[in-house]
């Protein structure tokens, strides 16, 4: 059970951080329906 927590907690915070690549004044319409989705392509495309 302990590990599951931590499994949570570590995504959690790998999703804020992916979220955190966006520029906040250039949000796509449809971010906040497809929001890991961009973040997911941001990675690959920055990380190659």
């Amino acid at each position: 059970m302990l590990c599951t927590a931590v499994m949570v907690a570590v995504c959690a915070i790998l999703g804020s951080l992916a979220m955190g690549m966006f520029d906040s004044r250039n949000i796509p319409d449809d971010l906040m329906t497809n929001g890991q989705y961009y973040a997911f392509q941001k990675l690959v495309l920055q990380h190659g």
